[in-house]
């Protein structure tokens, strides 16, 4: 299981550097709007990160607390999609809320995207932040899906307090 979570770190590795690259050349062609650059990983998913309205615009870097927000939850991703409850609860808070639940399906997934809706610029401990992942299933057909997922920023990093499918 420590192996597969190994594999799991190392796979968010190589899609951060690659969407990173993605940004940097999509910026230098004078890409605009959404970041559509995806990287595929390892178990078939691809991830790649969208701009909600005011934050900050594509090809410019995000701030500290941002880039730690989508670090967390694109690991986040990793283990909930390959269905590894353990991984997933390394990141929750101590008094998540909720069951700890993985994806159940059997489908594909793709075009996975995360929006991080709170400004978090001036985050400060016990701070909350909402964040939505929308991602396709090939199981469920042609319409996205999507999680809201609740972060609380904590004295050492930011946590998942609770999860579940977006209203």
């Amino acid at each position: 299981m420590r192996d597969n979570r190994m594999l799991a770190v190392v796979g968010l590795a190589v899609i951060m550097v690659i969407a990173a690259i993605a940004v940097l050349v999509g910026s230098m062609l004078g890409g605009k709007g959404k970041d559509k650059n995806a990287a595929s990983a390892p178990n078939g998913t691809s991830t790649a990160a969208s701009q909600p309205a005011g934050s900050t615009p594509a090809g410019e870097p995000a701030g500290m607390e941002e880039g730690e927000i989508r670090e967390l939850v694109s690991l986040f991703n990793e283990y909930y999609f390959v269905a590894d409850p353990e991984g997933v609860r390394e990141l929750l808070t101590a008094d998540h809320t909720g069951e700890d639940n993985v994806y159940a399906g059997n489908g594909t997934i793709s075009d996975v995207t995360i929006e991080v809706l709170t400004d978090v610029s001036a985050a400060k401990e016990g701070d909350t932040c909402q964040v939505k992942v929308t991602y396709l299933d090939d199981e469920a057909g042609a319409e996205p899906q999507a999680l809201t997922i609740e972060l609380v920023k904590q004295s050492d990093a930011w946590r998942i307090r609770s999860y579940g499918p977006a209203a």
